[in-house]
C-alpha cells in the first residue's frame, strides 16, 4: 500500500511539533494558487510548503511558508509519501477546527 520510504527525518524540536499537529506540509501542485493534494508522487513541478498552526518562536515565523522543493530531498532520499503527507495536514486543519469549536485557547493547547 505504501512505500517504505514514508518518513521524515526531522529535528528532534520539529519532529515533536510535528507529532503534536503544530506545522505540517501542504504540497502545492505546479502553478496552482489553491492549495490541492494529490495522491501520486512529486514531480519537478510541486512544492511542499510548511504550513505552522501555532507559530510561538521567532524560528517557526521563519518556517512558515518556507517553500521545500523536490531538489531538496536530494539523489539520496525519496520525498516523502504525498498521501501520507495530505492525510497529516488533514489531521491538523481538523484539530484546529475542533479545537475551536470545543473552546479550547490553540496557544494553551488544553
Amino acid at each position: 500500500m505504501f512505500d517504505a520510504s514514508a518518513g521524515l527525518l526531522l529535528e528532534n524540536g520539529l519532529h515533536k511539533a510535528f507529532d503534536t499537529l503544530d506545522w505540517s506540509l501542504y504540497l502545492k501542485v505546479g502553478e496552482s494558487i489553491a492549495c490541492r493534494i494529490i495522491a501520486a508522487h512529486m514531480t519537478e513541478e510541486d512544492t511542499y510548503h510548511v504550513h505552522y498552526f501555532i507559530p510561538t518562536a521567532p524560528e517557526h515565523f521563519q518556517l512558515h511558508g518556507k517553500a521545500i522543493p523536490p531538489e531538496r530531498f536530494g539523489r539520496f532520499y525519496d520525498p516523502p509519501d504525498s498521501r501520507l503527507i495530505a492525510w497529516h495536514y488533514r489531521q491538523a486543519v481538523q484539530a484546529r477546527i475542533r479545537g475551536y469549536s470545543v473552546g479550547m485557547n490553540p496557544r494553551n493547547k488544553g
